[in-house]
């Protein structure tokens, strides 16, 4: 039923307005545009359509009908309400995702980044052991301290 209303009418409201519209025309018109059942439906409720009774349940109908009205329409404002914050949300969502896939490539990057600074702080740890290592005089053994100079 939700889905008929959908593709007949943009909204709940307007198809509920329609029906208490037609329901208030087949009270008053004796029931002659409406189906049999209704009409026994409502002649149950109000067996007398013309004593003073009648008019007072008509009344009070009438304003539970318009009750409900009003409660539907709330409920539809909350609807729609709803309905904008959660397209709010999956905006915020996308946003953050965004901020998120940004992040991981600029980790990614700095990772990069530091493992190209190692392997260079290797190679020059490298060749400062090779140039010590020149530096060293090859014979140590040979030599006398120089305090020993006589």
């Amino acid at each position: 039923m939700y889905d008929w209303i959908g593709s007949e009418y943009g909204n709940i409201s307007q198809a509920v307005n329609d029906g208490l519209e037609l329901l208030v025309k087949s009270m008053s018109n004796g029931c002659d545009t409406f189906c049999d059942t209704t009409c026994d439906t409502i002649a149950h409720t109000s067996p007398q359509a013309s004593s003073p009774e009648s008019t007072l349940q008509n009344d009070e109908l009438s304003h539970e009908l318009k009750a409900v009205l009003d409660s539907l329409k709330v409920a539809e404002h909350n609807y729609e309400t709803q309905q904008a914050r959660i397209g709010d949300l999956k905006a915020q969502i996308q946003t953050l995702y965004d901020q998120l896939h940004t992040k991981d490539d600029q980790i990614k990057d700095q990772n990069e980044n530091m493992h190209k600074q190692a392997v260079h702080i290797q190679t020059l740890i490298q060749e400062n052991s090779r140039l010590n290592v020149k530096l060293l005089p090859e014979t140590t053994e040979n030599n006398k301290a120089w305090w020993k100079f006589w």
